[in-house]
This record gives structure tokens, C-alpha cells and sequence, in this order.
């Protein structure tokens, strides 16, 4: 699962639209939807705001920020 699909699906399971998760963590709505769409991926910095807000245990922000360090480190598809 990616960085992205986690996010999103803790969003929903909190029944929040990507415009209440921008309010409650100051990142920007666009910016929401590129990460969950897999457009972009989140600096540490962001990652740990929306991680904070979203309920996600050290654990989790650990797991989160290492599927997007592998994400910037895998090859571009075609």
C-alpha cells in the first residue's frame, strides 16, 4: 500500500473530506489530493503533520515515511 492509499483510507475511515483534513493539518487541499493520488510525495516535515493529525502511532509514521523514501528511490516507469 503507498503513502497515498494509507492516507486516504485513514482520512475516510474518519469520515473526512481531503478539505477537512487541509483545515485540520495546514497542508494545502491540492497538495492532499496529489499524495493520495500518488502525484506527490510528502516532505517529512508534511508527512508528520498529517500523520499527527490523522491518529498515526510512531509505528505507522515510521512505516509511512519509509514507503516514500522507497518511493523516491525506485526507478520511473515508462
Amino acid at each position: 500500500m503507498t503513502v497515498g492509499e494509507r492516507i486516504r483510507r485513514r482520512r475516510e475511515a474518519l469520515g473526512w473530506t481531503q478539505t477537512e483534513l487541509a483545515q485540520r493539518s495546514f497542508v494545502h487541499r491540492t497538495t492532499i489530493v496529489g499524495i493520495e493520488r500518488g502525484r506527490r510525495l510528502p516532505q517529512f516535515d508534511t508527512l508528520a503533520d498529517l500523520a499527527e493529525v490523522l491518529q498515526f502511532s510512531e509505528a505507522d509514521l515510521t512505516a509511512l515515511a519509509e514507503d516514500a523514501r522507497s518511493s523516491r528511490s525506485a526507478p520511473k516507469q515508462p
